[in-house]
């Protein structure tokens, strides 16, 4: 991950990431800004990152194993580390088929209840966080990501414009106009072409549209999609996942010894 990170990040330093030629828009005083000529994101970077998640998912499933074996039982085909989106989910599949007598399998079967405690207090729903981040905050984003790469396809990387508002100024020719942002896609997706908003002139006359140039000073962040509709991981999403996985497996590992 460490290296994935460190690879992406020098990629962002390097990218040749620039807005295309300004386009007037004389009834609105503004100007028309959309990216310009755009890199491909490495292809790499999705068998990558598949191999990580697979990597972190297995390790927590091989934490729930042993978990099982310190406290004197037997693991079975359904011990696994449980990641649930609700309170709901974690009393009907976790530990309520712990004193049922039906069918339901719990994963957590067999380990002591210091270490189900310990699971519970990371589970997703334990945090009111915004939706965005209740989908892949968390270990949402590592388990969203593993089970789209185990069964259904390669992740994308995605390129995407930070939230901040992208600097813009003028040539020094004409250095008494100023702009500011009239309607900015400060979340855009970096691809050729795209539009990055419609930059107003406040202190020059209407005419000057025509002939100011206008840079605009772009920053981006690189996610993974399983899909084109699905939520983005974010770097930031994943590198708290990792983050919060080795806290976890901390925490468990005295309980591992037996």
């Amino acid at each position: 991950w460490d290296a994935l990170n460190e690879e992406i990040r020098r990629f962002l330093r390097d990218y040749p990431l620039k807005a295309g030629p300004p386009e007037p828009v004389p009834l609105l005083n503004c100007v028309r800004l959309r990216i310009g000529s755009v890199e491909p994101l490495p292809l790499r970077w999705g068998v990558e990152l598949g191999d990580i998640v697979h990597n972190l998912r297995s390790g927590l499933d091989h934490l729930a194993w042993q978990l099982v074996i310190a406290s004197g039982q037997e693991p079975d085909k359904d011990t696994s580390f449980p990641i649930v989106k609700s309170r709901k989910l974690w009393k009907a599949e976790v530990v309520g088929p712990l004193t049922s007598h039906g069918k339901a399998k719990s994963p957590v079967k067999g380990m002591s209840s210091e270490a189900i405690e310990i699971l519970k207090k990371h589970q997703p729903f334990q945090f009111d966080e915004p939706f965005e981040l209740s989908l892949l905050g968390g270990l949402n984003s590592p388990n969203l990501l593993w089970n789209a790469d185990k069964h259904r396809l390669v992740h994308f990387a995605h390129a995407h414009m930070s939230s901040k508002l992208p600097a813009i100024r003028t040539t020094p020719e004409f250095p008494e106009a100023a702009f500011r942002w009239r309607k900015c896609n400060a979340y855009g997706e970096i691809i050729e072409g795209a539009e990055i908003g419609l930059a107003e002139i406040e202190t020059h006359p209407l005419s000057v549209t025509e002939n100011v140039v206008v840079e605009c000073q772009l920053t981006m962040n690189v996610g993974f999609q399983t899909s084109p509709t699905s939520p983005i991981a974010t770097m930031g999403f994943l590198t708290q996942a990792v983050t919060d996985i080795r806290a976890i497996v901390h925490e468990l590992e005295p309980l591992c010894a037996g």
